[in-house]
């Protein structure tokens, strides 16, 4: 009998397999997990889909824009689709909870992944393709700033952590799995295992903070890291700031000891995966992002059985008081307040990033 139930950290380890079925330690990658799971009472929330026997899914949902939420994904090999279909219905009223309204809900999956054909039943359209770029940090990167242009991090400067959540919420693109950071969502990830400061990259021009980027270990074991890409300033975009601070980061990691980095890139940016070549990764693997577009007020919500009542003893007869309008309007706001999960409305805004081209050698 399959069922679906809110995520507990016991059942970290079994989410790890699920994702990475040949991994030969799931605790090499517990930390990266922890940290992408550290704030699920902020706009997120995370469904398990088990049966008697194993985990049989596992679902992340992230509210990325108040119209827009993201799905991490992963299910066992032996799903049914019966199991499938009641697993993303539950996570489909979830993500209405987190975001509200008519949104898209979005999510990545490897080329001919198992994952297709359930999201091509449940009404997913694949969008467009990425492609997982890989570097074994071998080789320096050639880097030559200049002067006016300098990094450190929040290890280094903790009192630019506002201007680094600015700017790095500004870049946020759907495939990146990452939600807005906020202070309070900062500070969680912060008390969470896995937490790497330096990893928190800020570009200076001049002194003032122009463009950001994020590192963070994904495997302890391998030493692998995965990159979010630069995200600069509008104001200063198209100038090769983002291009400078990637460089000084790769730089940084092979100096750190790490033995590789991911970074993920559209397919159909050819400025980017050119600039990816040159600094020297290799295409690892190609994914795509698909979609969903889910209407205000589609999906079923589940019909909850009311507790069984004991039995009231006997008592004399009373004339019962007139019910006061004021205990009726409590009764009925107590009836239609949310369930496990509450409304969080994420808002900012984002400027269109701007394809930046390589350097020419």
């Amino acid at each position: 009998m399959a069922q679906v139930e809110a995520f507990s950290k016991n059942y970290l380890p079994h989410v790890v397999r699920l994702f990475f079925p040949d991994v030969e330690r799931a605790d090499s990658r517990l930390d990266y997990f922890n940290q992408q799971l550290a704030c699920l009472d902020n706009g997120q929330a995370a469904l398990i889909l088990k049966d008697d026997t194993s985990l049989r899914g596992f679902a992340h949902l992230m509210a990325l824009h108040r119209d827009r939420v993201f799905v991490n994904l992963a299910l066992a090999k032996e799903l049914e689709q019966p199991h499938w279909e009641l697993f993303w219905n539950r996570c489909a009223q979830v993500a209405e909870e987190i975001a509200g309204g008519d949104l898209v809900i979005q999510t990545v999956i490897r080329q001919n992944a198992l994952e297709q054909h359930f999201l091509s039943s449940a009404g997913f359209q694949e969008s467009y393709g990425l492609v997982e770029f890989a570097s074994n940090l071998e080789h320096e990167v050639e880097y030559d700033p200049g002067a006016d242009f300098t990094v450190v991090s929040l290890a280094e400067a903790p009192d630019m952590e506002p201007q680094w959540i600015d700017l790095f919420n500004q870049g946020i693109t759907p495939a990146w799995n990452q939600p807005p950071f906020s202070p309070e969502i900062l500070e969680k990830r912060r008390g969470a295992p896995g937490f790497i400061p330096e990893g928190f990259r800020i570009g200076l021009v001049d002194g003032q903070p122009t463009c950001v980027l994020l590192y963070q270990l994904t495997d302890k074991d391998k030493g692998i890291v995965s990159i979010h890409t630069a995200a600069t300033t509008s104001q200063k975009r198209g100038r090769g700031f983002g291009r400078l601070l990637l460089k000084e980061t790769l730089n940084h990691l092979k100096e750190k000891g790490y033995a590789g980095a991911l970074c993920l890139a559209e397919s159909r940016s050819h400025a980017t995966t050119l600039l990816l070549k040159m600094l020297g990764f290799k295409p690892a693997g190609n994914l795509a992002l698909w979609e969903y577009n889910l209407a205000a007020g589609t999906t079923e919500r589940p019909v909850e059985q009311p507790a069984e009542e004991l039995p009231e003893p006997d008592k004399p007869e009373e004339t019962p008081e007139p019910v006061k309008e004021d205990q009726e309007k409590e009764s009925q706001e107590s009836s239609d307040s949310p369930g496990f999960y509450s409304r969080f409305h994420l808002y900012f805004d984002k400027d269109e990033e701007e394809e930046e081209e390589p350097d020419k050698e």
